[in-house]
């Protein structure tokens, strides 16, 4: 059965959580638009391209520490300093994948990652070694809900849960960032001004 959770409540959380050990997906409320996840593992990326109706696009990674960004990706200090001035924050930044991690970990080299602005999702991401895959949460093509109402019927059968807060639903997707080439490049404007990052990027030290 569907249900309706809240991030403010720790038995919502605690129920969230038994659901994503069982590698179920869920829809919730973040510091940006509203997500479709599910715990990163070896199938769960397949659950959502069916879900979406894509395939071939990696999804961003949700992670609440920079000891696991450096689990899954190489990260050298400058970007360890530029990331701690933004971080938590809606900024995506692609990463070269640690040679560490699970093979299924390491198809396209790199990985998107960002630590969310979120107490919720760190709360639930804490006990998640890999953290949670998350995507908007519509069908590929079509447009992005702006509230859970607006969530194509396929996505929300596909669910167990969606949980809220009282923010509600963002407009603005994260910004998207390259850093796997010990450059900047900007992929996809977002929530977070690129001219701050690029101050912040220039300014962090080696």
């Amino acid at each position: 059965m569907f249900k309706i959770l809240r991030w403010d409540s720790s038995k919502d959380i605690a129920e969230l959580a038994a659901f994503l050990i069982e590698n179920k997906l869920f829809i919730g409320s973040t510091d940006t638009v509203l997500g479709l996840m599910c715990k990163v593992s070896a199938s769960s990326k397949s659950l959502i391209d069916n879900v979406k109706i894509r395939s071939g696009k990696p999804y961003v990674i949700l992670v609440d520490s920079m000891q696991k960004v450096s689990k899954i990706c190489v990260i050298n200090s400058k970007l360890r300093s530029f990331l701690a001035a933004c971080w938590p924050g809606p900024v995506t930044v692609i990463l070269p994948v640690n040679k560490d991690v699970p093979d299924w970990m390491k198809e396209i080299g790199t990985v998107a990652i960002r630590i969310p602005d979120h107490k919720g999702l760190r709360h639930i991401l804490s006990d998640l070694p890999f953290g949670l895959y998350s995507t908007s949460a519509n069908i590929s093509g079509e447009p992005v809900p702006r509230c859970f109402d607006e969530v194509a019927q396929q996505i929300k059968d596909a669910c167990v849960c969606y949980i809220d807060d009282e923010s509600g639903c963002k407009d603005m997707p994260s910004t998207i960032i390259d850093c796997s080439q010990d450059s900047f490049q900007v992929v996809r404007p977002g929530a977070y001004p690129i001219e701050r990052l690029q101050e912040l990027y220039d300014r962090a030290s080696d």
